[in-house]
């Protein structure tokens, strides 16, 4: 807090630097393009759970450490199985991100967890905004605009 008594938001000199008003944006909806999801490595299936922050997937590492809700490594091989799980069941390059993951939820809601197909140990159940950042940082990701 500044002499003033306001807030420092990081702007130059410990000012705030002056925010322009605006109107919302509307949110883009998107649909992510299955051939950009790619979790093979060599010829062989590689989803794992490296650490808490991090899932090996094909030949990348998503890092998911700014996801700080987090707090078991359960919950990070609950993500890595969905992702897998949207790949091989939802990803079409019609749905949308929300619409896949509103799906993949009411899937576990009505088959538990078992519908990830996974016998990789415990899981413990992610939200949907956990898998939705860990797909966002593939970086293979291609998406589509959608209506």
């Amino acid at each position: 807090v500044l002499e003033t008594g306001k807030m420092d938001t990081g702007g130059k000199n410990g000012k705030r630097e002056k925010e322009e008003a605006g109107p919302l944006v509307a949110v883009r909806h998107r649909a992510p393009i299955a051939r950009s999801v790619i979790y093979m490595s060599r010829n062989k299936m590689r989803i794992k759970t490296l650490s808490l922050h991090e899932i090996g997937f094909g030949d990348q590492t998503i890092d998911i450490s700014e996801v700080s809700q987090l707090a078991e490594k359960s919950q990070t091989r609950c993500i890595a199985e969905a992702l897998h799980y949207l790949k091989d069941n939802l990803i079409d390059g019609k749905m949308t991100v929300n619409e896949m993951l509103k799906t993949l939820q009411k899937d576990i809601d009505e088959k538990g967890l078992n519908v990830l197909q996974s016998n990789v140990g415990s899981f413990s159940r992610a939200r949907s905004m956990e898998i939705a950042a860990a797909l966002n940082r593939l970086r293979s990701l291609e998406t589509i605009k959608s209506i």
